[in-house]
C-alpha cells in the first residue's frame, strides 16, 4: 500500500522496475536527489512482448502469458498458468503440465529446491488449486467469509517433469505421504 509519504509517481510511472531490479526509497531530510536513470535498465523491460527479466536473469515474468519462473542455483520453477502443454524450462528443471487438467487457464506451481548450489534436486513439488472443505469467498474473491475447515481439497497436477542431475551414482524419486515423510521409489520412465 502507497501511503502519501511514501507514494512514488516515478515507481507509479515505472511499475515494472520493482521486477528488474532492486528499489528502494530513503528519506534523508535533505534536498531530495536526482533519480537515477534507466538506461541500464529499460532493456530488461519488453513492454510489447509483456515480459520483464530481473537484472540476474533469475526471475523473469511473462504477464503476457501470466507465468513467472525463477530459476536460480538452489529454486527453479514456475507458477501461473502453466497447464498449456507447452514445455517450460529452467536450468535443471522442465515442466509440461497436461492441458487436460481442469480449468481454462489452470495455475499451477511447481518448484525444485536443493540445499546445494548444484541439484540433484532435495525436494520437487507441484500444486494447483487447494482450499478447505467449505470455504466460502465474498463476493470479490478479497477475502474468505468462511475459512472451512479440514480435510483439505486439492485439484491435482497432470504432466511431465525432467530433473536434470548432475554426478554419478543413482538417484532415487520418491514420493512423500501425507505426514511429509519418504513413501516407496517412483518407477523409472
Amino acid at each position: 500500500m502507497l501511503a502519501p509519504g511514501s507514494a512514488s509517481s516515478w515507481l507509479a510511472d515505472h511499475p515494472w522496475l520493482p521486477y528488474a531490479a532492486a528499489v528502494r526509497k530513503q528519506f534523508t531530510g535533505k534536498v531530495e536527489q536526482p533519480l537515477p536513470a534507466l538506461d541500464q535498465v529499460t532493456a530488461l523491460f519488453d513492454e510489447a512482448g509483456k515480459k520483464i527479466i530481473s537484472a540476474t536473469s533469475e526471475l523473469a515474468l511473462d504477464y503476457g502469458r501470466g507465468v513467472l519462473k525463477v530459476d536460480a542455483p538452489c529454486v527453479q520453477g514456475f507458477v501461473g498458468t502453466v497447464g498449456t502443454g507447452q514445455a517450460l524450462r529452467a536450468s535443471d528443471l522442465t515442466l509440461k503440465a497436461d492441458p487436460r487438467n481442469p480449468g481454462p487457464a489452470f495455475w499451477q506451481s511447481a518448484w525444485m529446491t536443493s540445499r546445494l548450489r548444484n541439484p540433484p534436486a532435495s525436494w520437487f513439488f507441484a500444486a494447483a488449486k487447494e482450499e478447505n472443505s467449505g470455504q466460502v469467498w465474498n463476493a470479490t474473491r478479497t477475502a474468505l467469509k468462511d475459512p472451512g475447515q479440514a480435510p483439505v481439497m486439492e485439484q491435482w497436477v497432470k504432466g511431465t517433469v525432467t530433473l536434470k542431475v548432475k554426478g554419478k551414482g543413482t538417484f532415487t524419486a520418491r514420493t512423500l505421504d501425507a505426514s511429509g515423510k519418504p513413501a516407496s521409489p517412483c518407477p523409472p520412465h
